[in-house]
């Protein structure tokens, strides 16, 4: 009993969170609002099923592939993509689901990590010297 009314309280924050969430945008948006929240619950919707199953990332990475052009945000002088927002998410769901997996996860031997290595150490220290334009 009381394990249903602490899911309940959970859930009723969220619908909470989500309804402030959704005034804010429909207040800052307008009537513009009726084309981005739809847009926003089908995110949410796949944000979940990647979450769940972070092989379905990889997909939707491979299938937004040809449409990278197109819905680009600039923010900071930085060009966020749709396959940025779903690589992340899908990185953020796989080191979780390799956190909370049940076996435990090992690294296999290879002959290429050690040169793997070096080049990431090299592209790391290079970063430091990098011009911003």
């Amino acid at each position: 009993m009381k394990a249903k009314l602490l899911n309940n309280f959970i859930i009723g924050i969220i619908i909470v969170f989500l309804a402030v969430f959704f005034g804010l945008v429909i207040a800052k948006t307008g009537t513009l609002s009726a084309l981005i929240i739809p847009v926003l619950l089908m995110a949410a919707v796949l944000t979940f099923f990647i979450i769940k199953n972070p092989e379905l990332g990889w997909f939707l990475i491979i299938f937004f592939l040809p449409f990278e052009r197109v819905p680009t945000i600039d923010i900071s002088g930085v060009n966020i993509k749709i396959n940025t927002i779903i690589g992340l998410i899908t990185l953020f769901a796989w080191i979780l689901a390799l956190m909370f997996s049940p076996k435990k996860f090992k690294v296999q031997p290879n002959a290429l990590a050690i040169p793997l290595i070096i080049f990431v150490l090299a592209m790391l220290l290079s970063l430091t010297q990098a011009v911003a334009f």
